[in-house]
């Protein structure tokens, strides 16, 4: 059965969604991602989902005005899995970036307030900032501890973060510094 996994308002009186949906294979368990667009008055949808094949350890994000989905997976291939963060315009179901061998298993992503930079937190313990608009890595810090939660400043100049090791820390968003 679908799950509905997140959930972000968007301009123009629309509602996205991303939902799960199992599906299993003969070698492994698959997650098949619905990303929807559904128009709040009517409750119909606003346009086709797209739809993306992800393991069961990915994770999804929108950004605060729903405008754009984030999502981590492992990227299949010949050889390893690699771990790999992809962004979704929501309406055009467009792939605006695509990061690939990111490190291991992310396990939290956040868009800036304004939704142009996106972290994300991998499992050892380091968070990577992408600008979506110009698709390069910003910034790459090491806490040490992985990391619990994560914050951008309201001018999303600034990253927040706060680990196991029990410490805060606040980061340049461009820098990492």
């Amino acid at each position: 059965a679908e799950v509905v996994e997140r959930i972000a308002f968007q301009a123009k009186h629309r509602l996205a969604t991303a939902t799960r949906n199992l599906l299993k294979t003969k070698d492994d368990a698959v997650i098949e991602v619905h990303i929807q667009l559904w128009e709040i008055a009517t409750g119909k949808q606003a346009s086709p989902p797209l739809k993306i094949e992800a393991f069961p350890v990915s994770e999804i994000a929108f950004s605060p005005d729903g405008e754009w989905a984030a999502t981590a997976d492992y990227a299949r291939g010949k050889g390893a899995r690699q771990s790999m963060l992809a962004v979704w315009n929501v309406a055009t179901r467009q792939q605006v970036l695509d990061a690939r061998n990111v490190s291991v298993g992310i396990t939290k992503i956040l868009f800036s307030p304004n939704g142009d930079r996106v972290a994300a937190v991998h499992a050892e313990g380091t968070p990577r900032i992408w600008d979506r608009v110009s698709k390069k890595e910003t910034a790459n810090v090491r806490q040490g501890a992985p990391i619990l939660h994560l914050a951008f400043s309201p001018d999303g100049r600034r990253l927040a973060t706060a680990g196991v090791d029990g410490v805060a820390y606040v980061w340049d968003a461009a820098t990492g510094k």
